[in-house]
């Protein structure tokens, strides 16, 4: 068996943590308009039809963080989704999202959801013991981002800090900015 890889060239590239770039074509595969910036200790693993931004972390890399747009069919549908996340951990339903802790996201306010215990996923994957969650809904117009992170309890609370910061961070952008390729080329 032959195995062939890709020659690297001689060209080398640098890019250092302050570096920023002008938007390309293929930043328009993000979720709508929606930018994300992950802290560098997160793995970004390819994203699926309902998590736009998929990242890992945690020492075994069994953590997951993903980022997911709803459709928001009703002014409730936060709550329900809040709920629903509460019912993967078979914790009692809340009846008002006023009680949650609230911070500032893509320039509205986002509730934070957080829960501890054995996770049901659902969709036929096995429940997960001892496992902790951080989560944020933030409705906007008739969608709603959400954000979830799932791990051990002693990974995800070394991480509440960063799913903060990420969270916060996120930031609409116009792809009307994005130059499109040359029709000559």
């Amino acid at each position: 068996m032959t195995l062939t890889g890709c020659d690297p060239g001689d060209r080398e590239a640098t890019v250092t943590e302050t570096e920023r770039r002008e938007l390309v074509l293929w930043d328009q595969a993000y979720p709508n308009t929606i930018r994300d910036s992950a802290p560098l200790d997160w793995r970004r693993v390819p994203w699926t039809r309902n998590r736009y931004y998929n990242y890992r972390f945690g020492a075994e890399q069994d953590g997951e963080v993903w980022l997911s747009v709803l459709q928001r069919p009703s002014l409730d549908a936060v709550l329900l989704n809040v709920n629903r996340w509460y019912n993967q951990f078979r914790l009692p339903e809340i009846t008002s999202l006023e009680n949650l802790p609230q911070r500032p996201m893509l320039e509205t306010t986002g509730y934070l959801v957080e829960a501890e215990g054995t996770y049901h996923p659902g969709m036929g994957a096995d429940p997960r013991p001892e496992t902790k969650m951080l989560a944020a809904a933030i409705p906007i117009g008739d969608i709603i981002v959400t954000i979830k992170m799932i791990g051990s309890p002693s990974d995800v609370e070394a991480q509440k800090e960063s799913f903060g910061a990420y969270c916060e961070a996120l930031k609409f952008f116009d792809k009307a900015n994005i130059p499109e390729p040359d029709e000559e080329a």
